[in-house]
């Protein structure tokens, strides 16, 4: 009788795990939602406590239904139904493993047994992040994007930000579920200090203002991927003709959606004379588009100005199985991957110095990559721009989502953005501002911005607090280990 009852509320606390994963995910929605996240991390935290049977498996259950709500509209992609519970399969592990060390290892030291649940669980957040297959997205620091703490971003860093407040939800926990309250309440104090100090950072100089025109699409992945190439050719030209007659040189800057154009760079100059037009009269016109070069494909930006190319970026950071497919030499034998190519991965710098604007240049998934706009104002960026491809997003939330990405990229560098979407969200944002077109229509965004002369010292202190942040854990998390009795 006794085993059955622990057998049953084992079974409760898997499933509140589990749900506490989905709300910790849904609150990514809006920024109001930013104490619904710390809701869901308190009550991983009291059912963590709780849990009398497999640590890992609550772990790994509450990671599965994070990703799962996260990712799930993968399932919306024609012949893609299964890809969300493959990948949240894989990334439940980075909550299941620091949660399964905790309670296994620290799990008789209640003063810090939630600090310590927290600091390894921020530790396993940047090794999932960290690398070719790494997986930021909707990484802690994200969530500060929009709210009273988004200055917090510009001072600490994306990962930093998101430590702090890992740390602080641990302090309330151990207000909640331990006996030292009046400890952790002094700490929950200064942790709280800490996320809104940086608000009375100095506001970023500003410099001229430059106008701006985005033009956005609603091309469909069915007609972007269809599987007749001379029908998918002709229906990616109609669009890309739709959006070159929509252009205007009464503009400093216009920017095309990532791999709009139909052909593959470098394409000849007759073919878009009307491309090249736009940038005579003085306009820095940024175009997406497959390119290639040294017999290698990659996704790129090309920037004209005055008639003719200036600078090509290559996208960096590409989409593990979207972009390219890891060990694809070891599975040519498999048909399906066969005839496929895959895109390289980008070497060029992602700043370039125009006669409007040092641009920092980013391509979709980048805008999710932490640290991506500090590295491109701390190499002179006053404006970052990303061109981006999300029609895979379909009706779904996650153009928000991505759009929140980015515009976490503005709060901590401390300097505008904008973002120009083949479907999806097109928007400006600076500093909690932000204008955006409607999702799915094509159409084109118009308006002017000042560019802005960040303090660089704050960005260079990012990248020290960053990783002070990440080997005083690392430190903690040793040090309590060799004082624990479970050792």
């Amino acid at each position: 009788m006794q085993r059955a009852r622990i057998q049953y509320k084992n079974a409760i606390l898997y499933a509140g795990l589990f749900f506490s994963g989905v709300l910790a995910a849904v609150s990514f929605d809006k920024p109001q939602y930013l104490f619904v996240f710390g809701i869901a991390l308190l009550f991983l935290s009291y059912l963590v406590q709780s849990l009398r049977g497999s640590y890992f498996k609550g772990g790994y259950l509450f990671g599965y239904g994070f990703f799962l709500a996260a990712t799930w509209w993968l399932s919306v992609l024609e012949g893609y139904w299964y890809l969300p519970f493959l990948l949240s399969a894989y990334e439940a592990i980075f909550f299941a493993v620091p949660i399964y060390l905790s309670r296994r290892f620290f799990a008789s030291n209640s003063e810090i047994r939630f600090y310590i649940l927290f600091i390894l669980i921020s530790l396993f957040e940047f090794l999932r992040g960290y690398g070719r297959f790494g997986f930021p997205w909707m990484s802690g620091g994200f969530y500060f994007s929009e709210t009273i703490f988004k200055k917090a971003l510009s001072v600490y860093g994306i990962y930093a930000a998101g430590w702090i407040f890992y740390l602080l939800i641990a302090a309330l926990a151990s207000v909640l579920f331990s006996r030292k309250k009046i400890t952790s309440l002094f700490i929950a104090f200064i942790l709280l200090a800490l996320l809104a100090l940086p608000n009375a950072v100095n506001e970023p100089k500003f410099a001229e203002k430059i106008t701006f025109q985005l033009l956005q699409d609603n091309i469909l992945p069915s007609e972007k991927h269809h599987k007749d190439i001379s029908q998918r050719e002709k229906l990616i030209s109609e669009h890309y003709r739709k959006l070159l007659e929509m252009a205007s040189t009464d503009y400093d800057l216009i920017v095309f959606p990532e791999s709009v154009h139909p052909g593959v760079y470098p394409w000849g100059v007759l073919s878009d004379s009307k491309l090249l037009d736009l940038s005579a009269g003085g306009s820095v016109v940024i175009l997406g588009c497959e390119s290639f070069e040294n017999k290698k494909y990659y996704n790129s930006l090309v920037i004209f100005e005055n008639k003719k190319t200036v600078y090509k970026y290559d996208k960096r950071f590409l989409v593990p199985f979207g972009e390219y497919l890891p060990y694809r030499d070891r599975l040519r034998w498999v048909p399906v991957v066969r005839d496929t190519t895959d895109f390289s991965f980008g070497k060029t710098q992602p700043v370039v110095v125009t006669s409007k604007a040092k641009l920092g240049l980013g391509i979709c998934w980048e805008s999710a990559m932490p640290g991506y706009g500090t590295e491109a104002a701390l190499k002179g960026a006053n404006l970052l721009v990303f061109s981006t491809n999300d029609n895979w997003f379909l009706h779904t939330n996650q153009s928000r989502a991505h759009w929140r990405h980015t515009k976490s990229q503005s709060d901590a560098s401390g300097i505008p953005v904008l973002q120009c979407a083949n479907a999806g969200i097109t928007g400006v944002y600076f500093n909690g501002k932000e204008r955006t077109l409607h999702v799915w229509q094509v159409d084109s965004l118009i308006g002017s911005v000042h560019l802005s002369r960040p303090d660089l010292r704050y960005l260079k202190a990012q990248k020290i607090i960053e990783k002070s942040f990440l080997f005083i854990s690392l430190a903690v998390v040793i040090l309590a280990s060799l004082n624990s009795r479970k050792f």
